[in-house]
């Protein structure tokens, strides 16, 4: 993995390199598709992880639950919530320029053009 993504305890590194193993992929053919190898079996998503992950553990078999989200006390109010927009243009490109691949191949939705 590139020494940049661990500048903070590797809280940078793209979910991709997870996911892949990077280290056998094969150049571009001239249709540019290069090829990967997946290394994961199962990826969950967090906006669906109880669903995902109780249909997981069932196909396993495995008798194992997340435990319920507790009421989680906020500091904030509705009108402190951060979003994609109140980042700078600059900043949502560096992101999706690091994090291309996650947004590739998780099917994130690129979000430059979405604050105008």
């Amino acid at each position: 993995l590139n020494k940049v993504f661990f500048h903070q305890c590797g809280h940078y590194i793209p979910q991709y390199n997870y996911v892949y193993d990077i280290s056998r992929e094969s150049p571009a053919s001239d249709s540019g598709n290069g090829t990967k190898t997946k290394i994961v079996r199962h990826i969950l998503r967090m906006e669906n992880i109880t669903q995902e992950f109780d249909e997981l553990m069932k196909l396993y078999n495995l008798p194992i639950t997340l435990p319920s989200r507790k009421s989680v006390t906020r500091h904030r109010t509705d009108k402190a919530i951060l979003t994609k927009c109140d980042l700078t243009y600059v900043n949502r490109r560096r992101i999706e320029d690091i994090y291309a691949n996650d947004f590739k191949e998780f099917g994130f939705p690129m979000m430059t053009n979405d604050c105008v």
